[in-house]
């Protein structure tokens, strides 16, 4: 099963991540926003005539695409939580996107600002425990910075259960920012990838 990634367009904006620190919060949904009801975004023919639907789907603050066609042996999806800045005209300061490797293997990936130092990684922490660590793989000026980490089976059963996850970021001079997640909507999200 591939890791399947719909192009992500995002601005960092002009400001630093440093001056995005004061005020983070995460995309939610009201508890009073009705039941997810899975949308079909496109019918899609390759070059091989089969046709490919996308759906997607919104859980809390994360929204889960999925393609599937008759060809297709199963359905590859993959799910995304943005975290945006108050402060800064919700400019996102980060994206967390959990999906499948070629291989099969759970993913966690996490697009940052470029600012930061590419050591100590992200750093997840779920429900304020023992925090994992995600590490860079790349950094560019304008689409910032990629790290990358397995979900265990254990850390996919706790994410599951989790009510809050933290993610720390090493900016350039030293600083951390802490960014409070509520993920709300994992669970499902989780389950919806086969974890």
């Amino acid at each position: 099963m591939a890791f399947a990634l719909v192009v992500l367009v995002f601005a960092w904006g002009s400001a630093s991540a440093q001056s995005l620190l004061p005020m983070i919060q995460n995309d939610t949904v009201p508890d009073d926003v009705p039941a997810p009801v899975p949308v079909v975004l496109a019918q899609v023919k390759p070059a091989d005539g089969a046709t490919v639907t996308t759906t997607t789907t919104t859980y809390g603050g994360w929204t889960v695409s999925c393609r599937e066609s008759a060809q297709m042996s199963q359905r590859t999806c993959s799910a995304e939580f943005r975290a945006v800045s108050q402060q800064n005209n919700n400019a996102t300061v980060l994206i967390w996107l959990l999906g499948h490797d070629a291989s099969g293997k759970l993913l966690a990936e996490f697009v940052t600002p470029s600012d930061i130092l590419i050591k100590p990684g992200v750093a997840v922490a779920i429900d304020g425990g023992k925090p994992s660590v995600a590490e860079f793989l790349s950094c560019t000026n304008n689409q910032g910075c990629r790290a990358s980490m397995e979900l265990t089976p254990k850390f996919a059963r706790d994410l599951k259960q989790a009510t809050k996850v933290g993610i720390g970021i090493t900016l350039l001079n030293g600083q951390v920012m802490q960014i409070a997640m509520d993920v709300a909507g994992v669970d499902k999200a989780l389950a919806d990838l086969g974890a």
